[in-house]
């Protein structure tokens, strides 16, 4: 069976942004770049191409008859951004890090599962599977429109819904991407 996002024309577009982190610059940055894709996709001028955004929802673009999704994620230095043109899209990157509560988190909302996943791992590669885990949960939970919320069986039965797509990043970084299955 082919991944669902074959065929899909789905666009990731990476932004380098300023270091420090300001996010507001890097929002502009990535909002301007999503729209110049968009522009291309829809056949317009990146100027008629309006970005919704509103408190405790993702970005929307406004096209009559189409459910374009948009997903956006920052991290000091880079910006991510991902359309689907045909549904929603969740997309999360994160630094790999050594996290002192990673067992606290990990139980708290990634779920059994994953834990395991990442009580197993070498110590090594502890921080960078806790970050996979991580960023395929938030990316899942983008898709969905879900806000940051525990596990709980429910939670992980609708996040199953999700086929999550390792991103190829630069060192030290992890990335994914989610669609809907």
């Amino acid at each position: 069976m082919n991944p669902p996002w074959l065929g899909q024309e789905l666009i990731v577009i990476g932004i380098t942004t300023p270091i420090p982190h300001n996010r507001e610059a890097a929002r502009l940055q990535v909002r301007e770049a999503l729209r110049q894709s968009l522009a291309t996709l829809l056949g317009c001028c990146a100027d008629e191409v309006l970005l919704v955004s509103q408190p405790a929802q993702g970005l929307r673009v406004s096209v009559p008859g189409r459910q374009i999704g948009l997903s956006l994620s920052h991290e000091s230095g880079l910006s991510l951004g991902a359309i689907n043109p045909h549904g929603a899209v969740g997309i999360d990157l994160m630094r790999i890090e050594p996290q002192e509560d990673w067992e606290s988190v990990a139980r708290n909302y990634l779920g059994p599962a994953a834990f395991q996943r990442i009580a197993r791992a070498p110590g090594h590669q502890l921080a960078e599977i806790f970050a996979r885990e991580w960023v395929a949960y938030e990316a899942s939970l983008k898709c969905h429109g879900i806000s940051l919320d525990e596990w709980s069986p429910a939670l992980d039965r609708v996040l199953l819904q999700c086929h999550v797509r390792k991103i190829d990043m630069p060192q030290g970084v992890v990335a994914a991407l989610a669609v809907k299955r």
